[in-house]
């Protein structure tokens, strides 16, 4: 007679020893050249919601980290890092004409790789809420620091490039042209890192002033800065038919280069006007006897444009 029980736990140690060794597959890294001998992936879709169907997706820090630095002089690991502030808000969705209700599922992202011919490339497709009409990057912090072993931020060695004020910045979109970005890493075939894929914009603004600084930096052996002057505005920008198409956002890149931030768009980008108000700059509130009228800052006022049309538009961020 055979003992049910024996085949019972042989059936539940076979079971268990395939888990572990599927666990075990599924948690190696894979390096350039795994991801080059990978073909035929499925892929996988991530549905993005939000806690209480708030509309906010709560983040401290989002952080492109460099592991090993670059050349031979400079071979620490470093990284641009978003960090939120006021306890982790992240980022919030809304829908409606006003822009204050809630959306539940901000965004859907579709992740696919493949070797690509060892031209290895990992594509992310994000595709926001057709209902879309605003997105509040609630007070953030742009930073070149360094990063510990368990992904956060070295303090000591933070360097913050911008600031915004408490209500952050407000980008407001026109209904009827669905948000899209196609993220590509490796192999970009798409020609650029980000691309837009889709919706209309209608204006970004700021209600509190957004701080650009520099630092006053000294060479080896310390490498040690101090935070020196600063550019702060508010800042608008609003299509010069807001109310009816916006701009047309497909097709605008961005991407990141040997010497800054690429941003553009092949064709022509629908007109726009442009504020930048209150403008100052300088070290606030700091005189000094050697400077024009005894004062290291001043306040430039109010700079605008308006009905700008650009056609084939690229700039690069850099020097920062």
């Amino acid at each position: 007679m055979v003992d049910m029980n024996k085949v019972i736990e042989k059936k539940y140690l076979f079971i268990v020893l395939m888990t572990c060794m599927s666990s075990a597959w599924s948690m190696q890294p894979m390096d350039d050249q795994d991801l080059a001998d990978s073909t035929g992936q499925d892929g996988m879709t991530l549905t993005i919601g939000t806690a209480n169907d708030s509309g906010v997706v709560g983040f401290d820090h989002i952080a492109i980290e460099d592991t090993d630095g670059y050349g031979t002089t400079h071979t620490t690991a470093g990284a641009l890092a978003y960090v939120t502030e006021g306890g982790g808000a992240g980022v919030s969705f809304y829908s409606g004409v006003d822009g204050t209700d809630s959306i539940a599922t901000p965004f859907i992202v579709d992740i696919d790789s493949d070797g690509n011919g060892g031209n290895p490339l990992l594509n992310m497709n994000i595709g926001f809420d057709p209902n879309l009409t605003r997105i509040n990057l609630n007070a953030f912090t742009l930073a070149l620091t360094q990063m510990d072993d368990t992904g956060q931020i070295v303090a000591s060695s933070r360097r913050d490039i911008l600031r915004t004020g408490a209500s952050g910045i407000d980008i407001l979109f026109n209904t009827g042209s669905q948000l899209g970005v196609n993220l590509q890493l490796g192999n970009q075939e798409q020609g650029a890192m980000f691309v837009l894929s889709g919706g209309r914009l209608q204006q970004i603004k700021s209600d509190d002033p957004i701080e650009l600084i520099s630092y006053n930096c000294v060479t080896a052996p310390s490498y040690s800065c101090t935070e020196g002057s600063s550019l702060k505005f508010d800042f608008n920008l609003v299509a010069n038919d807001a109310s009816v198409n916006g701009i047309e956002l497909q097709g605008i890149y961005m991407d990141i280069v040997s010497d800054g931030l690429k941003v553009g768009k092949a064709g022509v980008l629908d007109k726009f006007d442009l504020t930048l108000s209150n403008v100052t700059m300088g070290e606030a509130g700091v005189q000094g006897a050697s400077t024009f009228d005894n004062f290291k800052n001043g306040s430039i006022g109010n700079i605008g444009m308006k009905g700008v049309a650009i056609t084939d538009f690229k700039t690069t961020v850099r020097g920062l």
